[in-house]
């Protein structure tokens, strides 16, 4: 059976909070500041006009 992989950039935010223990305030602070950080490096990807 061949393995699919996929380009879901939030596999390797499940992938990390998978392996901490226990999900403290500081993993969330981090995965919500990765989150912010992503969205909006595509949003500026997605809404720039260079044509």
């Amino acid at each position: 059976m061949p393995i699919i992989v996929a380009l879901d950039p939030f596999d390797a935010i499940l992938t990390v909070a998978r392996h901490t223990p226990m999900p403290t305030l500081n993993s969330y602070i981090i995965i919500s500041i990765l989150l912010t950080a992503g969205s909006t490096f595509y949003a500026l990807l997605t809404f720039a006009k260079d044509e």
